[in-house]
């Protein structure tokens, strides 16, 4: 999907955020991803996997409380997605109010522990139709 989507934490900072235990966890869902710190303003970690299984691209910006996801390819349906999407907002917490937000901003979904894979789905196809 070319759309950009943003997971955020609805707070200014995320100080807490734990890089190297994500990049872990990265590692051992998608095998191969590769993390690049990049001399950016707002988004200076970038991880990337293109690899037979998985194609992504995520970005995560200085203040560690949002994702972006730049760019990512599933083959048959975007259950796959939604549940790359709920992984990301899982590591801002249960307790915090995490949003999706499109790349213009109009179409946003606050983030709950009720919302499931089809919610997320639904949410996703208004975006691109």
């Amino acid at each position: 999907m070319s759309v950009t989507i943003f997971v955020h934490l609805n707070e200014s900072e995320h100080n807490d955020f734990d890089i190297i235990t994500f990049s872990q966890e990265m590692e051992k869902k998608y095998p191969g991803s590769k993390l690049e710190i990049r001399d950016s303003v707002r988004y200076d970690l970038c991880w990337e996997n293109y690899s037979n299984q998985y194609q992504f691209e995520l970005r995560m910006d200085q203040k560690r409380s949002t994702f972006a996801i730049e760019y990512f390819h599933f083959d048959e349906t975007m259950d796959e997605y939604a549940r790359f999407i709920l992984w990301l907002a899982s590591f801002f917490g249960r307790e915090k109010e995490v949003m999706l937000l499109d790349e213009i901003d109009c179409n946003q979904l606050v983030l709950t522990c009720e919302n499931t894979t089809d919610d997320i789905v639904k949410w996703l196809q208004e975006i691109i139709n």
